[in-house]
């Protein structure tokens, strides 16, 4: 009988312990928590981040860990009002979860703990971007079509097969400004162009109109 209530008793014991894992599986739940001290740079830079299956261009945060030497991207602190111009001394908390019911089942979530410093100055030493290269190596290089009505049509149109009028060995991309949405064109981690605006070449050629579409297309 008494060998019986001690199975009864284990059974249950080990029952409970099955169900409480699952839960922990399937709920949310913290992996690890950090607070530490951050530089955040004068201006945003255009970056990539991660989010739901898939990375995207957007502008991030340069930061800088105490006595770090370089420059890394962050996507997002929450309750922190950045004002471009100004860098920062900031203090945030850095919370890991694990939520296995959840699409991206881990995720890390950055905020706002206490603005140490804010001093009006341009940070030193940001890189052009925080892109890596292949993100943008294996895409497509953009070509372009053409429509001129010109007295010169023939000079016009040869010209502009033999100049492209932005520079074809760069990546373009549309991508989330705190201004508004910008093209950027990028080349390597040295070269990279902001938004261009195209001023004409041919004031004085009786030019009526030129178009010019760009396309990503295969070389």
């Amino acid at each position: 009988m008494k060998t019986k209530n001690l199975l009864g008793v284990l059974l249950l014991f080990t029952f409970t312990f099955i169900s409480c894992d699952k839960e922990d599986e399937e709920g949310r739940k913290i992996t690890d928590y950090k607070e530490y001290v951050l530089t955040v740079a004068s201006e945003m830079k255009p970056g990539v981040i991660w989010s739901e299956g898939s990375d995207y261009l957007k502008e991030v945060y340069p930061v800088k860990k105490e006595n770090a030497e370089g420059w890394d991207a962050l996507g997002g602190i929450g309750g922190f009002e950045f004002e471009k111009g100004y860098e920062y001394r900031i203090k945030i908390s850095e919370t890991s979860y694990l939520d296995y019911s959840m699409g991206q089942p881990a995720w890390t979530e950055h905020k706002l703990l206490e603005v140490i410093s804010k001093e009006k100055k341009a940070s030193e030493g940001l890189p052009k971007h925080f892109i890596p290269e292949a993100f943008y190596k294996d895409k497509f290089l953009p070509k372009y079509r053409y429509a001129v009505e010109a007295d010169n049509k023939e000079v016009i149109e040869g010209d502009l097969k033999n100049h492209s009028i932005l520079p074809l060995e760069y990546h373009y991309f549309y991508y989330a400004h705190s201004e508004g949405p910008k093209w950027l064109a990028i080349k390597d981690d040295i070269s990279v162009l902001g938004t261009a605006h195209y001023k004409s070449k041919y004031p004085d050629a009786g030019v009526k109109a030129v178009v010019v579409s760009y396309a990503i297309e295969k070389n």
